[in-house]
């Protein structure tokens, strides 16, 4: 009985409990009372203190915890509620479709943004795997010369170089007619020219050139692939697979929730829930770190939600009752600049707990497949995507597809 009654209070006052709870309602309670302390100093909310008074502080002190630890216990289930408003869940419909449309313009640019850094990828990717093997070739074929007496050549093929590095010191990737038209000329003049030649040769000044700008043009395209690459993992990172949802919360949320969709095929909401039955004891390393980060999460929500009570409770009576405009101008811009604070950290948060989900996902899959599908352990990816997929539809009722079970020896 004890041993039930330590394990109830173990889950009431857990380490999540008094950082997701706890201290966000503490510590904006604690800011209405300074508040309050300066509208209504004949109230003074905070007397005790002021004055020192060790024995009415230990039992205002005593008091005011007790007060905290009920309010955040009362708090605590519209904690997901608070989450789902603000990524879009459960956001009303007017709300939703305004920030949806708001975000369209954004969401075209980064689309727009995101087809171009493709195509360039995917253009500098096939010049230095295609078109830079052939001025090797062209510089063999030059080599053979023995001689760098075309001029005209040189001087077009180290001119084309120079355009496109310009070009790339404003814009980090040129337009392809300036790196195309640079090879062209460059393989023209390595052709007619020998780019290596003997200390001492008449033609070493010309070759020497015609070197340097070989080395160059081949150092400008892998330079132009790499500023590509990192193009596209920039947007990936701010518009995951570019879906349009009401707000950054959302965008992480959504970020999430498609791992196990563009990875294994399987829909987040049917492997997670698997997955929570087969997390182990909170004492655990890992469990503990998704609960900690499920925790912040939580934390950052509840903090953003009360931190709104502020201006809600104390502007209007500012506004009412304040003889000088200083407090009222203090909070109302305070406020905004903590708000915009308390939202980002919600969207950080989000994405923190999404990386350890992730993790989840990729280290508990498989156990989700032998011990609570009773499925055998697929060979391949491909194999566990054909196998998710038969599982997921084994929910529809007119699916009439068998599925084979494993019998696993209980451990």
């Amino acid at each position: 009985m004890f041993n039930q009654i330590l394990t109830k209070l173990e889950s009431l006052f857990s380490r999540s409990f008094w950082l997701g709870s706890f201290l966000p309602v503490s510590v904006v309670a604690v800011l209405h009372l300074i508040i309050a302390e300066h509208v209504f100093p004949n109230l003074s909310p905070l007397e005790s203190f002021a004055k020192g008074d060790l024995g009415s502080l230990a039992g205002d002190t005593a008091l005011f915890f007790l007060a905290m630890i009920v309010l955040a216990h009362v708090l605590t289930p519209f904690t997901p509620f608070i989450r789902a408003l603000l990524d879009g869940q459960q956001m009303p419909d007017l709300l939703h479709d305004w920030l949806r449309r708001d975000r369209i313009p954004k969401w075209r640019a980064a689309a727009a943004k995101l087809e171009s850094a493709k195509r360039a990828y995917a253009a500098f990717k096939y010049m230095n795997s295609a078109e830079v093997p052939k001025l090797w070739s062209a510089a063999r074929a030059g080599n053979a010369l023995g001689c760098a007496k075309d001029l005209p050549s040189i001087d077009a093929g180290e001119l084309a170089v120079k355009d496109l590095q310009a070009e790339m010191w404003l814009t980090r990737i040129p337009t392809l007619a300036s790196a195309q038209s640079a090879i062209g000329k460059l393989i023209v003049a390595l052709n007619k020219n020998a780019a290596v030649l003997p200390v001492g040769h008449p033609d070493e000044g010309q070759s020497n050139r015609l070197a340097q700008s070989r080395d160059l043009l081949i150092g400008l395209i892998g330079e132009a692939e790499a500023e590509a690459t990192y193009r596209i993992s920039r947007i990936f990172a701010k518009y995951h697979r570019i879906d349009l949802l009401p707000t950054r919360v959302g965008d992480a949320r959504r970020f999430t929730e498609r791992y196990s969709e563009d990875t294994y095929r399987v829909e987040f909401n049917f492997i997670w829930t698997r997955i929570q039955m087969l997390l182990p004891k909170a004492s655990e390393n890992f469990p503990q770190r998704l609960r900690d980060a499920q925790s912040q999460v939580n934390s950052s929500v509840l903090m953003l939600a009360l931190a709104v009570t502020v201006p809600l409770v104390w502007l209007p009576i500012l506004l009412a009752i304040a003889t000088t405009p200083w407090l009222f101008l203090t909070i109302g811009l305070v406020s905004v600049l903590v708000l915009l604070f308390l939202y980002e950290q919600v969207v950080q948060s989000q994405n923190v707990f999404g990386e350890v989900v992730r993790a989840a996902i990729d280290q508990y899959r498989l156990k989700v497949l032998t011990k609570i599908m009773n499925q055998p352990l697929p060979a391949t990816l491909a194999a566990e995507r054909v196998l998710w997929q038969r599982l997921q539809m084994a929910r529809e009722p007119d699916n009439e597809q068998d599925i084979a079970y494993t019998h696993h020896a209980e451990s």
